[in-house]
């Protein structure tokens, strides 16, 4: 989640913003906290993409207003009241009654929270009509930059939804609603509120699912406080006001190395039943400045914690590469009851200035990793391509046994391979793309998957645009999220 932003203004936008927020999609059972969410959709197309073939019936799917009903798609959600929709994080969380699977939507600006749509969602969803509404009242701009559903972290036995809050105290924080969500909420109703360290502000601007960190048997929380180059494990069961200070563990990366821009957790590199952690540094500073890493972290995980307690770290392959932008793990690709690691680094220059890159690497994993020599290596295709900008597990889209990964670029869509994903390629080797040419705004600045929707076996995956064409409203930000459903 981060500053996914296209165009000359989206870049300066970026640079301004710093870091990406978290993937707060988690890789693994729902048992460890998964929070990934998104939908795939069930099309027959198994051509490479290298072969003229993509997502929809032609070669490129455009669509020239935000509210029109044309495209390929399960569900497209929108908002056509003459307000603005900017969809900055999206994911899947069992927050309606009944566990089933809901749709939510992190909203910055002029709504700071979160929107819910309970399933099924199909044809064209007006939030307006359908949402349900949850309002921090902040007036933070970078609330509802991340958002996650952890799982039940609050212990009455329904899933929660977490929302990055950075304005909520002089240190950050993040507010939990409990589930299930049946109706419009604001602050005063939330069943916790994570307070950040005065000392090291941010706090919120990435958050994720933690599967159980700490061992304890109850799910956990991960927060990002980039500004102090911290991440937090905060431990469930939560309730009222909580400290970050007095987290279960805190992770203190290089300083200035923007550690806790972007994080993951719940997914287990080492096949031992523990659950594991990433930390992204998309600053940090080694043979060279801004190349970036990831911290790797190996549960159980308690107290203060520092660079040299990662059982890896992983380097960035250039100058300002800003590798750790985004992390994920990516599910088990190859069946080994081992689960992978992807990285984004969207700076990365290859061919061309900022075609970025994203790396795939199969666990375990010790040691520093040079991510040039990581399992898998995807480039971008053209300049300013940003390949990386949003990585996830894409859960096993096609209903084969075998997890999937989903790469996206801010500027050129999204990128689905299949199973393990080995060499050295350019997005093209993608088994399936999805491109929408909304306007002024890019689709696939926000993607991910890993949870089935409609519960007919395959995992489905969400992308995001944030702009869906003419500004419907006040300004740019008439997006759209769009529902894709898996299958063979």
């Amino acid at each position: 989640m981060p500053s996914r932003f296209v165009s000359c203004f989206s870049l300066v936008l970026a640079l301004l913003l710093g870091c990406p927020t978290a993937d707060d999609d988690a890789a693994g059972d729902d048992d460890m906290g998964d929070d990934d969410v998104g939908d795939d959709d069930g099309g027959d197309d198994d051509d490479d993409v290298s072969d003229d073939d993509t997502w929809w019936d032609d070669d490129t799917w455009s669509d020239d207003d935000a509210c029109d009903d044309d495209g390929d798609w399960e569900a497209k959600i929108v908002r056509c009241d003459g307000e603005d929709l900017l969809s900055i994080d999206v994911a899947f969380g069992r927050l309606a009654p009944g566990d089933q699977y809901s749709v939510v939507l992190g909203h910055g600006f002029d709504l700071a929270g979160a929107l819910v749509l309970h399933g099924p969602v199909s044809g064209i969803v007006y939030v307006e009509d359908t949402a349900i509404w949850i309002d921090t009242q902040s007036d933070d701009n970078w609330v509802g930059w991340s958002i996650a559903t952890p799982g039940d972290i609050t212990g009455d036995g329904h899933d929660d939804l977490a929302i990055g809050d950075p304005g909520l105290v002089i240190g950050g924080g993040v507010q939990v609603f409990a589930g299930p969500i049946v109706a419009d909420l604001n602050t005063a109703d939330a069943a916790a509120r994570l307070r950040g360290d005065p000392a090291s502000t941010g706090a919120g601007r990435a958050i994720a699912a933690g599967g159980d960190l700490d061992g304890d048997g109850h799910l956990d929380l991960l927060v990002g406080a980039e500004d102090g180059d911290r991440a937090y494990v905060v431990s469930g069961p939560v309730s009222g006001d909580v400290e970050l200070v007095d987290a279960t563990a805190v992770f203190h990366g290089q300083t200035g190395a923007d550690a806790g821009c972007a994080l993951a957790g719940a997914g287990d590199l080492d096949g031992d039943g523990q659950a594991d952690m990433l930390v992204g540094a998309d600053r940090y500073d080694g043979f060279a400045n801004n190349i970036g890493a990831v911290y790797v972290l190996t549960g159980p995980l308690a107290g203060d914690l520092e660079g040299a307690d990662a059982e890896a770290l992983l380097l960035g392959e250039a100058d300002n590469s800003k590798a750790g932008s985004a992390v994920s793990f990516a599910g088990d690709l190859d069946g080994d009851g081992r689960d992978e690691i992807v990285v984004g680094a969207p700076m990365h220059d290859d061919i061309s200035i900022n075609d970025g890159a994203a790396y795939v690497l199969y666990g375990p994993v010790s040691g520093t990793v040079d991510l040039g020599e990581a399992d898998a290596v995807i480039r971008g295709a053209t300049l300013a391509f940003r390949t990386g900008e949003e990585v996830s597990t894409a859960g096993d889209f096609d209903g084969d046994g075998l997890d999937d990964v989903l790469i996206s670029s801010d500027t050129g869509g999204s990128y689905l391979f299949l199973d393990a994903v080995v060499g050295e390629m350019d997005v093209s080797a993608a088994d399936r793309s999805f491109f929408c040419n909304l306007g002024a705004m890019s689709c696939g600045w926000q993607a991910t998957g890993g949870h089935d929707l409609d519960g007919d076996g395959h995992d489905d995956i969400l992308v995001s645009s944030s702009s869906g064409g003419p500004a419907q409203g006040p300004g740019w930000w008439q997006g759209a999220v769009y529902l894709f459903l898996g299958g063979p």
